[in-house]
Parts: C-alpha cells; sequence; structure tokens
C-alpha cells in the first residue's frame, strides 16, 4: 500500500515480544493480496490472536436452569499445596512430595492424579483452573502469577465489569 520495500522491527523490549512473527504474518498476508490484487481479507491467514473473525454458539440458551455461585469456603487439602509458576518456558507445579514440569494443563493435571497428589475434588478444579490460566500466559507470553487474573488490558475492565 506505501509502496515500502524495507520493513524493521525488533523485539527489544517484553511489549514487543512476537512482533517478528506477528510482521511476518503481515507481510504474508499483504504479499498475497497484492498478487490477487484484492483487499488483505479472506485469504485464509489470520492477524487476530485474542479475537475470532466469526463469533458463533454452538447451543441454545436453555430454559431451565440454575445461576452458577462461588463458594467462599476454604477447606485446605490434606494431601498438600502447590506452588504453581513459569520458568524456562515450563509450567512449573511444586508440591511437598514431587516437582512437575510441563508446558499443558492437561499433563500436568494427568500427572498429579497419577502421583495421587490431590484428595479433594475442589482442589483439582482450583488446580486445573490455575493451570490453564498458566498454560495461556505461556503462549501468549504474558506474566503469571498465582491467584491473580490474567491481564488483557482493555478486556480485563470488559470482563470484569460484565461479571
Amino acid at each position: 500500500e506505501i509502496g515500502c520495500n524495507l520493513l524493521f522491527t525488533t523485539e527489544a523490549s517484553p511489549k514487543t515480544a512476537g512482533c517478528i512473527k506477528e510482521l511476518h504474518q503481515a507481510v504474508f498476508l499483504s504479499k498475497i493480496a497484492k498478487v490477487r490484487e484484492t483487499n488483505p481479507k479472506d485469504v485464509g491467514i489470520s492477524l487476530l490472536v485474542l479475537k475470532d473473525k466469526v463469533k458463533y454458539e454452538t447451543e441454545s440458551f436453555p430454559e431451565k436452569f440454575v445461576i452458577a455461585k462461588e463458594n467462599k469456603r476454604f477447606v485446605r487439602d490434606p494431601f498438600g499445596d502447590f506452588i504453581i509458576y513459569l520458568a524456562g518456558g515450563k509450567i512449573v507445579c511444586k508440591h511437598d512430595k514431587l516437582v512437575i514440569v510441563g508446558k499443558r494443563a492437561k499433563e500436568i493435571l494427568d500427572t498429579i492424579i497419577e502421583y495421587d497428589l490431590v484428595s479433594r475434588l475442589d482442589h483439582a478444579a482450583y488446580l486445573g483452573r490455575e493451570l490453564k490460566k498458566a498454560e495461556i500466559a505461556l503462549v501468549l507470553g504474558k506474566n503469571y502469577v498465582q491467584d491473580r487474573e490474567l491481564e488483557f488490558g482493555i478486556y480485563s475492565k470488559i470482563r470484569s465489569n460484565s461479571s
């Protein structure tokens, strides 16, 4: 569009992490559009990361339902606690008996169950939520702090206002 023959970008800070990959996709998208002499639209390449092009519902809203509510009661699992954090491009899940390292929430949770490290369903559900948050943070290059919401800028405000 602007007749530029050179594009320059650097990944010099956490804010610019992934920009080389994004620029590569954008250049490819532009090249396809130029060759086809069309707008850079509907060519099979997407620059969307946190949104989808099409929003659809798979099921209709039920007529009868129970409104979900949070249980504020905390009961410590007698099998012990876990500390979850990101290190070396992986999720680390520390327990007194074992340290589990992986990239996917499911594989870590499956290992927790295999080694019988959790005894309460509410604790297993909590671990599933936290491990999935850690996985999302890992994939998106975001910070992860156990028991804190992931930050998505203006979308964090929308989420908290709508709940």
